[in-house]
């Protein structure tokens, strides 16, 4: 199983200059997490069959909300966004941002009881497993290509 992720791993490393451009990136990033996720969790073809449809619609449906939520973060990036921001706009962003949050887990919560329709409980659990370590490593990986060893700093969440 972990051979996968070095494989994968090391797919993406040879194919940095392909990632470089937009198109395609994407796509390529979700067929190596969809590869990783379906070997580490040994999805069997009929349950990848039910499964991943299921997930890939709440791919989409999160899409917006994360786009959004990204959007609210990157206005506020800098200290002096926020120390030169009106207190009511502040206050405006921040409950945006815990509403976008909520939706986000509802997305989730909803596609939770469709994926345990399909799939054990213990694969779905097994699957949360996995996209968290490839999350992980992928963050891991970018940031030591980008000479940053570790990625992003400790607590800080996007």
């Amino acid at each position: 199983m972990k051979s996968l992720l070095l494989t994968c791993f090391a797919f993406l490393a040879f194919s940095y200059t392909a990632f470089a451009q937009p198109q395609g990136r994407g796509e390529r990033l979700e067929a190596l997490r969809t590869a990783y996720i379906t070997q580490e969790v040994n999805l069997t073809s009929a349950e990848a069959e039910k499964f991943w449809p299921i997930h890939n619609e709440m791919s989409e449906e999160l899409k917006e909300t994360r786009e959004e939520r990204h959007q609210l973060l990157r206005r506020y990036r800098s200290s002096s966004s926020i120390e030169n921001a009106d207190s009511d706009d502040l206050k405006e962003m921040m409950e945006r941002f815990f509403e976008l949050e909520a939706e986000e887990l509802a997305i989730r919560k909803k596609y939770h009881t469709r994926f345990l329709e399909v799939l054990s409980a213990q694969k779905v659990a097994l699957i949360y497993r996995a996209e968290e370590e490839f999350k992980r490593e992928l963050l891991r990986r970018v940031g030591r290509e980008g000479g940053r060893e570790g990625g992003r700093s400790e607590g800080r969440r996007e």
